[in-house]
């Protein structure tokens, strides 16, 4: 039996055995392990069967499930978070999941604060100066502005969206690449160095893990597209840095 499912698939697509050991419950035992063999013996190593079967979701305009915005705003917190965690089963990655989302929360909160603060500020303090009240409207849009991607982000990434994490991702590693790269001797020993080292460690580690494997899975993301995210944000960087 398992020589007749080899000869059915050797004909077949690496992403197309890839799916069959992604769904072993839909196929007999027989036929996963000749998908297994097949595999094998075109050198594709199992750490890759996932980025592989990833590739070929996202060519054909497919993505791992999501979760509904609703879903998010129904209340039960633990039912969410059970729902959020399901597609996980390695305990390891769990783990790694949840220190993400607990950084990323406290990150977002701190955000969150300052955002409004500043809001408050500009709104709650009159200004008599006409140069001075021009430039409060301007950095009053832009703390809205943040404030609005800020939540957009959060809801992103909490419904398990793609986009959340390719915003999450380039957002940290042009922080990091920038902060780097222009942090100098004097910056260390000025008021605001601690600042600077922290922000610079704090979007160091989301970009880390980020990129693990466990959260390109739990995303949805292949191996291209981290190319192409970290690849744009060093292009922004070296043009930030050559023109202003």
């Amino acid at each position: 039996m398992n020589n007749d499912f080899h000869k059915l698939y050797r004909g077949y697509s690496n992403a197309a055995l890839i799916n069959i050991l992604q769904n072993p419950e839909q196929y007999p035992v027989a036929a996963v392990d000749a998908a297994n063999e097949i595999l094998e013996e075109r050198n594709i190593p199992s750490d890759e069967h996932l980025d592989l079967f990833l590739e070929s979701e996202i060519s054909k305009g497919e993505r791992p499930s999501s979760i509904s915005f609703q879903e998010l705003f129904q209340g039960n917190i633990l039912k969410y978070f059970k729902k959020l965690l399901a597609p996980v089963t390695d305990k390891n990655d769990r783990i790694l999941i949840i220190i993400f989302l607990s950084i990323f929360t406290i990150n977002f909160l701190y955000l969150l604060f300052i955002y409004i603060r500043s809001i408050y500020t500009f709104i709650a303090l009159p200004v008599s100066n006409n140069a001075i009240g021009s430039n409060s409207t301007i950095l009053l849009i832009t703390s809205i502005t943040q404030l609005s991607l800020a939540i957009l982000l959060i809801l992103l990434i909490y419904t398990r969206r793609r986009w959340g994490w390719i915003l999450m991702f380039a957002g940290a590693l042009y922080s990091c690449i920038i902060s780097g790269t222009t942090v100098n001797e004097s910056h260390l020993y000025s008021r605001n160095a601690g600042v600077m080292i922290f922000a610079l460690l704090l979007n160091g580690v989301i970009a880390f893990l980020l990129s693990r494997k466990a959260l390109l899975r739990f995303y949805g993301i292949s191996r291209t597209t981290q190319f192409i995210t970290i690849m744009g944000c060093i292009a922004l960087a070296v043009l930030r840095i050559i023109f202003l």
